[in-house]
């Protein structure tokens, strides 16, 4: 019986203020990684389509009969970047649908 007496519980106003610092951390976290997320993706989007022109241009020359083991290595080379800046550009689009996601439900958090 005396631990019950013991027992104190804190104020409201210093949970209130305890979950507030919480969530503003969590958003700023989140609002982090979306930026991270944003940018990989803006440069990632750059090169892939600095690539593919590339790409467009020795294709170009390799039709009009300009086949040189070095060009055609080379186109090789350039699909196989742009494939997987693709698939990374990909993820990245999901990973931001999941974070927009938990941005969206921290809005429902309980108060």
């Amino acid at each position: 019986m005396a631990a019950l007496l013991g027992f104190r519980s804190r104020s409201p106003d210093r949970d209130r203020r305890t979950d507030e610092d919480r969530l503003r951390r969590l958003t700023a976290a989140l609002d982090q990684i979306a930026g991270e997320i944003a940018a990989e993706r803006g440069g990632l989007s750059k090169r892939l389509q600095a690539r593919a022109v590339n790409a467009g241009f020795l294709n170009e020359s390799i039709e009009n009969g300009e086949m040189s083991a070095k060009a055609v290595a080379k186109l090789d080379d350039l699909s196989s970047s742009i494939v997987t800046a693709e698939r990374r550009l990909a993820l990245l689009s999901r990973q931001s649908i999941i974070v927009e996601a938990w941005k969206k439900n921290l809005n429902e958090f309980p108060e």
